[in-house]
């Protein structure tokens, strides 16, 4: 049995934490804090590129993914010009989802379920329901469309950004093309991780992480 004193002196140092700078601590409320929650949220991960798919995953016109990135949910499409672009998953009418499945392939239109507005695969309003309801107050499809989402492809893998000022993707990832001819070499791994290797570089991205090693 360790003395009073021995004792006491223990509980002293975990009651009294040691002098260091207040910056060389963590608060313990950045695990549990929604509000840091969504600060960190919007500031890092809404604010730079996000790896989503390899293009392989679109391999027809039409053909989409559904995911959710920095709490947005969103949609990756192969547009009919083979353009792929990216939409938030939400009709602009009433804030339906446009899709419910992972993935699958669009025909000519978008359709909302909820009352079936639709919308090309660029992202332009094609058709509303009882459009002379909104005659009055002068609105028609026109006015409205999907929000879209800033992409860009580098070596087949996609990536987008939530917020649209972003520096380049290639700046984004500089130190990728420090080497020549890297893009040849990379796996998908259950469609969220690319590791791509050449002469001696490593590099794994995925939706919510990105790092290189030498």
């Amino acid at each position: 049995y360790e003395g009073s004193g021995v004792m006491e002196d223990k509980i002293d140092r975990w009651e009294n934490p040691p002098s260091l700078p207040p910056t060389h601590y963590v608060d313990n409320r950045i695990f549990t804090d929604s509000e840091i929650f969504s600060e960190e949220r919007d500031g890092i991960f809404a604010a730079v590129w996000k790896l989503v798919c390899h293009e392989s995953e679109l391999p027809q016109l039409g053909s989409y993914r559904a995911l959710t990135v920095a709490g947005r949910p969103l949609i990756v499409v192969r547009g009919h010009d083979n353009e792929i672009r990216t939409f938030f998953n939400i009709c602009p009418h009433r804030g339906a989802p446009l899709v419910r499945d992972e993935s699958g392939t669009f025909g000519k239109r978008i359709q909302c379920f909820y009352h079936l507005w639709t919308y090309d695969l660029v992202g332009n309003c094609t058709g509303i329901t009882r459009p002379v309801g909104y005659e009055p107050v002068g609105f028609s499809k026109e006015d409205i469309g999907l929000r879209p989402v800033r992409t860009e492809i580098i070596g087949g893998l996609v990536f987008v950004s939530i917020k649209n000022d972003v520096e380049p993707l290639e700046d984004f990832l500089v130190c990728i093309f420090r080497t020549t001819n890297l893009w040849k070499y990379f796996i998908i791994i259950d469609q969220k991780f690319a590791v791509i290797g050449n002469s001696g570089l490593i590099i794994i991205l995925s939706n919510t992480m990105s790092f290189c090693m030498f």
